[in-house]
């Protein structure tokens, strides 16, 4: 399953001015994301194994991803779960060690920054079946992380780091989409 609700709520969050006004949107995105795994696991049966992610504009421990999407981020909860629950990669990338653009290492908070502040919106959950290998399949949770190139961290401390418009070493503006010329 990949769930997006970032480019609607953020307009959302646009229109009616604030994040808050807008939480109940994300609340119904999680709780749809909880209903499909409970209906996947009626129709497929419950050792089927299902990932669940994407950008969902919230952090791990948000109410609309904590409460309504039902993660959790002990791995023996879901493990041991007989209910749809899923277990939250995410947990294990909140800070991340990584090489900035100068070759210095420091530490990022996040998969993305607002306002100098990290947030992870960025998320893997994983069911119990992917846990347990019940389907065939094994999740490891030291896999999922945040890659970054040294190119896309900047070294400013009073900025966050992660930076979307990258250049190369010659100093040529290049993009994600568009990859620089070597």
């Amino acid at each position: 399953m990949l769930q997006h609700a970032g480019s609607v709520l953020d307009q959302l969050d646009a229109a009616v001015g604030s994040a808050a006004e807008s939480a109940g949107f994300r609340a119904t995105a999680g709780e749809t994301l909880g209903y499909w795994h409970e209906r996947i696991r009626q129709e497929r049966g419950n050792d089927i194994a299902i990932v669940a992610m994407g950008d969902l504009n919230d952090n791990p421990w948000d109410p609309s991803v904590w409460f309504n999407a039902n993660p959790s981020r002990e791995r023996g909860d879901t493990a041991r779960a007989r209910s749809a629950r899923f277990h939250n990669l995410a947990w294990n990338y909140l800070t991340t060690v990584v090489t900035d653009r100068n070759g210095n290492t420091r530490m990022i908070d996040g998969t993305l920054y607002w306002r100098n502040n990290g947030d992870v919106f960025d998320q893997i959950l994983v069911n119990r079946s992917l846990l347990n290998g019940e389907a065939g399949y094994t999740a490891l949770d030291d896999t999922a992380g945040i890659d970054t190139i040294p190119a896309m961290v900047d070294h400013h401390p009073s900025q966050g780091p992660i930076r979307s418009d990258w250049r190369t070493q010659s100093g040529t503006r290049c993009s994600p989409a568009t990859p620089a010329a070597r």
